[in-house]
């Protein structure tokens, strides 16, 4: 296959996120990324507990930590949250298939509308990335101190890493967009990159390409670099170039618009949903901030 950028954007994005309350449509022509903290308070946790799948309930119980299990369970629950909102359908009713690398993707029977999406999370940060008819892919890392860094660029390389003197930021930079390469073309953390295809995420080419076999499609991606909040980096890779971005964020009070909840009373009579799950209450919400589209 031939992967061409026919964009990319190397300057970030500082992302301004849209408080989305209703009335959320989708254009062919539009990508949405939502951005969610997974500290969220216990009451909530429950809430999205009882929306995550039989299978999705068993991944979360093998977690050995509190703190990952809890952010697991935020994230995947967000996710049915979000997606419900578009597919008009409730968030637990949602059912996902999965590639041969992994990549989550919406099953026919609950996909009219030919949704397409992708996740990425680090720490108490998700960012999700909802499309239509479109391959994507996002990444977002929490910018932090990386030892052995070259290491792991030479093992990913299939030539010798050359930046041993760059700091953990640009590798982390860098990082980003690798994997949103990756989860956009389907491909696994295995496939190794030659000179050429890192050149394009470094931004240093605008179009170029790389043919592994004449018979194949060539495929055709842009790129762009994200802020998504102080001290995190993302990349957002996407087919094709004829299309916009919106920048969308959950309100604290997101349960309330939500299909498939119950009141909060009846939550208490339901809490065998949660039976053998640890909720520790957290006493700091992160505000959500309000300020308009791109």
């Amino acid at each position: 296959m031939c992967f061409e950028f026919g964009s990319v954007k190397r300057m970030p994005l500082n992302c301004v996120w849209l408080l989305q309350l209703s009335d959320l449509r989708l254009a062919d022509n539009e990508v949405h990324l939502w951005r969610a903290w997974l500290e969220q308070p216990t009451i909530c946790l429950r809430l999205l507990y009882r929306l995550l799948s039989v299978d999705e309930r068993h991944r979360a119980g093998r977690f050995r930590f509190d703190l990952d299990r809890n952010r697991f369970i935020a994230r995947r629950g967000l996710l049915r949250v979000i997606l419900g909102r578009y597919l008009d359908l409730k968030p637990a009713s949602i059912r996902f298939g999965y590639g041969p690398n992994g990549k989550p993707f919406l099953e026919d029977a609950c996909n009219r509308d030919e949704l397409t999406f992708n996740l990425s999370h680090s720490k108490e940060l998700a960012i999700y990335a909802i499309t239509r008819k479109r391959r994507i892919g996002i990444d977002v890392e929490r910018l932090r101190p990386i030892t052995e860094g070259d290491r792991i660029v030479a093992d990913l390389y299939a030539f010798t890493a050359r930046r041993p003197d760059q700091p953990a930021e640009a590798f982390l930079n860098w990082w980003t967009r690798y994997e949103a390469y990756l989860k956009a073309s389907g491909s696994g953390l295995s496939r190794r990159m030659d000179s050429t295809e890192d050149s394009r995420l470094e931004g240093r080419v605008s179009r170029s390409s790389v043919t592994k076999s004449a018979s194949e499609e060539t495929v055709e991606w842009s790129l762009q670099t994200l802020m998504p909040a102080p001290g995190y980096a993302a990349a957002l890779v996407v087919e094709a170039t004829d299309w916009h971005l919106a920048c969308l964020e959950l309100p604290n009070d997101w349960e309330k618009g939500s299909q498939g909840f119950q009141s909060s009373q009846q939550t208490v009579a339901h809490e065998s949903f949660c039976k053998g799950m640890v909720f520790p209450i957290n006493r700091t919400i992160r505000p959500t901030r309000w300020q308009g589209f791109l």
